[in-house]
């Protein structure tokens, strides 16, 4: 769980920063470790917050990073449909 905490205060510094590239990539970061421990809901909210962010940013190859995290997510869930349409998106 070190990795989860630590890109959350990396987060809260970017936050306090004003840095969106920086929090969509610790947003992103943290769901990828949330994943990683099987913390599938938790990975999903924390990578759609990422996408979302990284959308307004227009950063093309961060938005399908986002894309293809969030496939990997609904794969380790079994929702192969769901994936499908995220990998092929990003």
């Amino acid at each position: 769980m070190q990795a989860g905490a630590l890109y959350a205060e990396g987060l809260a510094l970017y936050l306090v920063l004003g840095d969106r590239w920086g929090s969509a990539t610790a947003l992103n970061n943290q769901g990828m470790a949330a994943r990683g421990q099987s913390q599938h809901e938790r990975a999903t909210a924390l990578l759609q917050e990422a996408l979302a962010l990284r959308r307004e940013l227009g950063d093309q190859r961060s938005i399908a990073e986002s894309l293809n995290n969030l496939g990997l997510v609904a794969s380790a869930q079994g929702d192969y449909e769901r994936a499908a349409g995220l990998f092929e998106e990003g």
